[in-house]
């Protein structure tokens, strides 16, 4: 399923060979891969040059938060893939933080995080901002999210402004809590980025919604050929 276009993390270098493998399931599909990734740049590149040597066409999930201090240098690499003729296609959503559950991978060590790290993170079922003490008892149980205030908005909004990027949404909501991107996103875009600030135009704002992921998915889903256009026939 991963390999028919769904998310899949993990870390790169660790087994290149597995990876290539999946990426060559997707390019005989005529898939894109849809990756979430880890170790910054490195990462970025080895996930870049996999995707090169088996034929896929690769979507990096969330540049603002994959991305993160080093957002410039990433938009860029996958800029300078492009520009070689490779499919590498990118996204972001428009907010400072992100949203997972706590036992998820990416928090792997935090017993080595400063204290003000573990302060970045907030309980959605109660919005409380942890401490050492109350992390390590939401890691001890199941299904608990959290949201990380982890950028700033300079950050984000070199993301949505980027002409490589489209608009993400993403997120759940569980019993009327969650992250505002699973709503949210679109109207933030159109009311912030758009009317107040003027950095994107209105047509801009909506191919980035609605015309480049249509584009990114139709060669392996006909019926995305009828999305994000306005024209005879379409949805």
């Amino acid at each position: 399923a991963r390999a028919l276009g769904m998310g899949s993390a993990y870390t790169p270098g660790a087994n290149m060979a597995e990876i290539e493998r999946m990426f060559r399931v997707a390019a005989e599909g005529g898939a894109s891969v849809h990756i979430h990734m880890r170790n910054g740049l490195a990462g970025l590149d080895s996930t870049i040059a996999a995707a090169a040597a088996a034929g896929a066409k690769l979507h990096i999930v969330h540049v603002n938060s994959s991305g993160g201090d080093e957002l410039v240098e990433f938009l860029s690499h996958i800029s300078a893939a492009r520009a070689k003729g490779q499919d590498v296609t990118t996204e972001a959503y428009p907010y400072g933080a992100g949203m997972t559950e706590i036992s998820a991978a990416l928090f792997d060590g935090w017993e080595k995080w400063t204290d003000d790290r573990i302060a970045q993170h907030q309980l959605v079922s109660t919005g409380e901002r942890l401490t050492r003490k109350t992390f390590a008892a939401a890691r001890a149980q199941a299904n608990v999210t959290v949201i990380i205030h982890g950028r700033s908005e300079e950050q984000t909004r070199t993301a949505v402004l980027s002409p490589l990027s489209m608009i993400a949404s993403d997120g759940f909501i569980k019993d009327g809590r969650g992250h505002p991107r699973t709503s949210g996103s679109y109207s933030k875009v159109l009311g912030k980025y758009v009317r107040e600030e003027n950095g994107l135009s209105l047509m801009e704002a909506l191919r980035k919604m609605t015309l480049m992921p249509a584009q990114r998915l139709e060669a392996r889903v006909p019926a995305m050929a009828g999305k994000g256009r306005i024209k005879v026939g379409a949805d």
